[in-house]
């Protein structure tokens, strides 16, 4: 895994160059899973003239960076599309908190709400239709810090962030924030120095990703 990281290792007689250059007709991307782009592509502009040549002379097509925005400090996806943002649905959760709720009969499943819910007594849940409820979406005050922020536009670069080391987040000035303040249910990655490091010492680190 560190391999990739050593921008020397890219010219190594070790590591081919055809593991780092990537086809893009080989990626299945998804903007909300990109570690098989910053990690496992090379941006042709980071490359030296001659392996340009080669990667023209092989076909090989080079992934374009992936893009963060820094946004009043934050890292954030700007292509998001907040339409295409579903909240889990109550099933959604329940499944998460209780692996196999689906399959458990009628008094498990009850069992397992009352205890989500937080009630003593499944004659205090007071909706008329509990199959409507759990197909119904969560209310986004019931999510999670965590839970709040994987469905936001700051995710991506909170997983940017949670992919290094502590060693590499801290040589780079990255870090997470969990609350702004005491209350808040914020969460987000964020950097404070100049954009332009940040952008070179990704490259030296060999990572396909171009923060502006």
């Amino acid at each position: 895994k560190e391999s990739w990281r050593d921008p020397g290792a890219i010219f190594s007689a070790e590591q081919p160059l055809e593991g780092f250059l990537m086809s893009t007709t080989n990626l299945n991307i998804d903007r909300r899973d990109f570690f098989k782009i910053i990690f496992g592509t090379v941006a042709l502009s980071a490359c030296p003239t001659a392996i340009k040549s080669l990667a023209a002379a092989e076909s090989l097509i080079v992934h374009e960076p992936y893009k963060l925005t820094l946004d009043c400090g934050y890292f954030l996806d700007p292509l998001l599309d907040w339409d295409l943002t579903l909240i889990p649905t109550y099933l959604e959760k329940l499944e998460q908190n209780f692996p196999g709720f689906g399959l458990l009969s009628v008094d498990k499943q009850n069992e397992a709400i009352c205890e989500y819910m937080g009630y003593g007594d499944y004659s205090e849940f007071l909706y008329d239709d509990r199959n409507d409820w759990l197909d119904s979406r969560m209310d986004i005050e019931d999510l999670s810090m965590r839970e709040g922020a994987m469905i936001g536009p700051y995710w991506t670069g909170i997983e940017f962030v949670e992919s290094l080391s502590w060693e590499e987040a801290s040589s780079l000035g990255v870090y997470i924030v969990e609350g702004e303040h005491p209350g808040s249910s914020f969460m987000a990655a964020g950097y404070e120095g100049d954009v332009d490091v940040l952008n070179r010492e990704l490259v030296k680190r060999g990572m396909n990703l171009v923060v502006d």
